[in-house]
């Protein structure tokens, strides 16, 4: 049996279903909880939005970078030797984005003009582009385009050629 429920992208369902015989006696029960995130048109269509929004102007960009409080650094360098590790994706950008709490990873901005305060934490780590991102052996997948206020935010998946990312991402995330 198909079932088609409409939903709104980014919001939670609980979903009951009750399943009895032709003599009305309940044989079977379950219940789940689900959150929909953006079908594949829809995410077509957010793509299609920030491609407007960012224009055809190419911008290169020098770095990226990170800002976290400064227990956070000292943290990894006294447990993890300087190696930061990878966690599972928060709940920033869309609360559709397909990427919410299942992709696990390393989570760095760009910005074209710098802002000299953050609200994510008062060290900011910055590194070259080019350590991290190379042509010849990385993925660049859109997942998100999103508003707060005036700032208009791109989110992209970048990752080495078959990586366990790069290997699962379009499968999975949509």
């Amino acid at each position: 049996m198909n079932c088609v429920i409409p939903t709104k992208p980014g919001l939670n369902y609980e979903i009951a279903v009750r399943y009895r015989n032709s003599r009305g006696k309940l044989v079977a029960e379950g219940c789940t909880q689900i959150k929909s995130v953006f079908s594949c048109d829809e995410l077509t269509e957010l793509y299609r939005r920030a491609s407007k929004w960012a224009g055809s102007g190419m911008v290169k960009l020098e770095s990226i970078y990170r800002c976290k409080p400064r227990a956070y650094f000292d943290e990894i360098q006294k447990k993890n030797g300087g190696l930061m590790r990878t966690y599972l994706k928060d709940n920033n950008g869309h609360r559709a984005s397909s990427i919410n709490g299942t992709l696990k990873g390393l989570f760095f901005a760009a910005r074209l003009k710098g802002r000299g305060y953050s609200f994510f934490g008062d060290r900011r780590l910055t590194i070259p582009v080019g350590k991290l991102i190379t042509p010849e052996d990385t993925n660049l997948y859109f997942a998100d385009f999103y508003c707060n206020y005036l700032q208009h935010y791109v989110t992209i998946v970048v990752c080495k050629h078959n990586s366990e990312v790069c290997n699962n991402f379009s499968p999975n995330y949509y």
